[in-house]
Parts: C-alpha cells; sequence; structure tokens
C-alpha cells in the first residue's frame, strides 16, 4: 500500500494551493485589468494571496465565492467587508456562507452600494489583514514595496510613510486613507521634476475641490504618466 509521508503530503497542497491562486490571479486579471496586470507577476501572486485572505476571512470557501469576493472588492471596494449592512448579511443564517457571497450583489440596495463606494479603501489590497487596524503609516509602509517593487534602493520606507502622511495632512487629504501611498509613489517617481511644480500639483493643492476628487486627480495623473496602478 502506498502511503505519503507528512512532508509529502505538504508539498502536494502547497502546489495545490499555488495552482488555485494562479487560476485566481488569471481570473481577476482579465475580470478587472485595470489592476492585476500593472504589477510585475511575483506582486501579482502576493496580492492575489492577500485578496484569497480576504475571501476566506468573510467565508468564502468555493472557487466560485471566492471569485466573487475578489471580484467585488477590486470592482466596488476591497474594505467592503467592514460595511453594516454587507456584515449583517454575512452573519446572517438560513444559507451558507458560499450562497451568501454569491447573492450579495443582488440583495443590497443601490443606496448601500453608493455608501460602500464612498467609503471605498484600496490599501486593504496591497497590505496584510493583520495591519488593518494598524496606524496609517504602518499601514502605508507595508504597501509601499508593493508599488514601488522596482526602487529597491529608496529612502526608509517608515520616514517615507510617515512624510507622506504628514503631506497628507497639510493637502486636507488627512480623511483618505488612499492619499499617503499615493503621496509617497509621486514623490518617488517624480522626484525633482516636482520642484518645476507642474500644472496637476497646482490642482492637488486647490481645496476648492473635494479632496476625494483632488486624490482621485492624482493617482489618474500618476497612471496616464507612468502607467501604472496608484
Amino acid at each position: 500500500m502506498f502511503t505519503l509521508t507528512p512532508h509529502q503530503l505538504q508539498g502536494l497542497e502547497a502546489r495545490a494551493d499555488d495552482a488555485f491562486v494562479e487560476t485566481l490571479r488569471a481570473f481577476l486579471a482579465q475580470e478587472y485589468p485595470a489592476f492585476l496586470p500593472r504589477f510585475p507577476m511575483a506582486v501579482q501572486v502576493q496580492l492575489t494571496r492577500g485578496m484569497l485572505e480576504r475571501a476566506e476571512a468573510a467565508g468564502a470557501q468555493t472557487q466560485q465565492s471566492i471569485g466573487q469576493w475578489c471580484l467585488l472588492m477590486l470592482v466596488m471596494g476591497p474594505n467592503l467587508g467592514r460595511d453594516p449592512a454587507v456584515r449583517a448579511w454575512l452573519a446572517s443564517t438560513g444559507a451558507s456562507a458560499d450562497e451568501r457571497i454569491r447573492a450579495l450583489d443582488h440583495l443590497l440596495s443601490e443606496a448601500d452600494w453608493a455608501r460602500i463606494d464612498a467609503h471605498r479603501e484600496d490599501l486593504p489590497l496591497l497590505t496584510p489583514m493583520a495591519l488593518d487596524d494598524a496606524d496609517l503609516p504602518t499601514r502605508t509602509q507595508a504597501a509601499l514595496p508593493m508599488v514601488l517593487w522596482e526602487h529597491e534602493q529608496r529612502a526608509d520606507d517608515r520616514q517615507l510613510a510617515q512624510e507622506a502622511c504628514t503631506a497628507a495632512s497639510r493637502l486636507g487629504l488627512e480623511g483618505l486613507a488612499d492619499a499617503p501611498l499615493a503621496l509617497a509613489l509621486a514623490q518617488t517617481l517624480y522626484g525633482s521634476a516636482l520642484s518645476s511644480r507642474p500644472a496637476w500639483l497646482t490642482a492637488l493643492q486647490d481645496t476648492r475641490q473635494s479632496a476625494r476628487s483632488r486624490l482621485e486627480m492624482l493617482r489618474a495623473r500618476i497612471m496616464l504618466d507612468h502607467g501604472r496602478w496608484a
């Protein structure tokens, strides 16, 4: 009788896990090309594992419900699991967690989805769940290697994150968790070019516009100039 050793079993489980992560990564890259394809493959895999962790924490167990939860994270917001209506539905009884996740997009109201979109934070896509309740400089620091993968010789990440949080506050963006990361990314990618005060930088400082619209303008500028997610 053929018997696998514990070590061999672990190897098989790891290969099966790797295969599913790759299946999930390919699915999400095809369905939502604005995110994963903007990163090198090694980072895509790491980000996919992070989304898988969050899907499983929400109760997803089947490939279908895992894929749907991850896609909802990308389309509606990776922090949707913290919304009161989503949490209430996932905690309800009468159906399995997988069934509740699959029905989620049909059961929430337009007002629910509008609220989720208004409170969207993309930072959880780049950081582990263990840091969800950490302070913003710590979360920003953890995300920096994901978006600055090619800048191995950059300055201290902690200092860069702290300075970006200070800049966000100075610009009136302190209520937006994604702002410090975008500012840190801009500082690194544009560097000395910022001293010439391009028009978009002046617009970023225009407090007559809402904080969210100014942040989205900055992220769009980075996407246009550098072809990467911010």
